[in-house]
């Protein structure tokens, strides 16, 4: 292993001491910037994964009330090829499926953005 000349490198430092600062600084600095851009890198990573599981809830949520609108909307069929009168319930609950729905899709494209 190469003997490194200690005696050399603090003459050298004692001699220019501006410049062993202007190096030192610049390699600390070297240092911070390279563990900052990771950080930084690491946390958009972590934001695209969290809009994405963030993403695939909503969607799971759209298909579970679209579900029910079709099985609200089957009572309603049913109820209608039966000629018999269709309850409040069944359009107020069609009607409030309908907004949920709604929400939800624009909730879905503010995550899309």
């Amino acid at each position: 292993m190469p003997e490194i000349p200690i005696a050399g490198i603090t003459k050298e430092m004692k001699g220019k001491p501006l410049t062993m600062l202007t190096l030192l600084c610049t390699v600390a600095a070297v240092a911070y910037l390279w563990q900052t851009t990771a950080k930084a890198q690491d946390v958009k990573l972590l934001y695209a994964e969290v809009t994405q599981i963030n993403v695939g809830l909503v969607e799971a949520s759209l298909e579970r009330v679209e579900a029910q609108i079709f099985d609200v909307q089957a009572k309603i069929a049913d109820k209608a090829a039966a000629h018999q009168p269709v309850d409040d319930v069944y359009t107020d609950k069609l009607k409030e499926l309908l907004a949920t729905k709604e929400r939800i899709e624009r909730q879905l494209a503010k995550l899309s953005r």
